[in-house]
């Protein structure tokens, strides 16, 4: 009670596990579910737990027909994008513009647009969490607005949008 009206905070919780209690893989459950560095004596020696370190990269398998569906949506608006400027496309040539500059030039556009895209794509998803956590919706969950997994998700969208320009 005194230490709430000092407004103190939790700095360390000790724990002593039972004879026979698996105790390793309890830690573990605990330390995923939370962003914490955690310090465990079992058996005469020191852990450290962290949960950056029991992260795995799985479920790439479950992203690869959303990742097609999303390549074949993004050559189709790069087709549609050439379709639409055939005549655009014959003044540069007749202006004397080489075939590899107006490549170029839809090279540029496209990673514009990826770029644009991956940007406002990744701001939406943090103001999105961001609600969601104010609302409650997210209870519990700690979400790690660095994690590698923006950045693969990044180079995936403009590694795509340029295959998909290149085609």
């Amino acid at each position: 009670v005194y230490k709430r009206q000092m407004k103190g905070t939790l700095q360390s919780i000790a724990v002593k596990f039972k004879k026979g209690v698996p105790s390793k893989s309890l830690i573990e459950s605990f330390v995923s579910k939370l962003a914490v560095i955690l310090f465990a004596g079992t058996e005469g020696k020191t852990y450290v737990y962290s949960s950056m370190g029991l992260t795995s990269f799985s479920g790439l398998s479950s992203l690869i027909i959303p990742i097609l569906i999303a390549a074949l949506i993004v050559l189709n608006t790069m087709l549609g994008s050439v379709y639409e400027r055939i005549r655009e496309i014959g003044t540069y040539s007749a202006v004397g513009l080489a075939p590899v500059h107006i490549a170029s030039l839809f090279l540029a556009e496209s990673m514009v647009y990826a770029v644009l895209g991956a940007v406002a794509g990744y701001l939406l998803g943090q103001v999105l969490a961001k609600i969601l956590i104010i609302t409650g919706m997210l209870k519990g969950l700690v979400l790690n607005y660095s994690s590698l997994s923006a950045v693969f998700a990044t180079i995936i969208i403009v590694l795509t949008v340029l295959l998909s320009t290149l085609y």
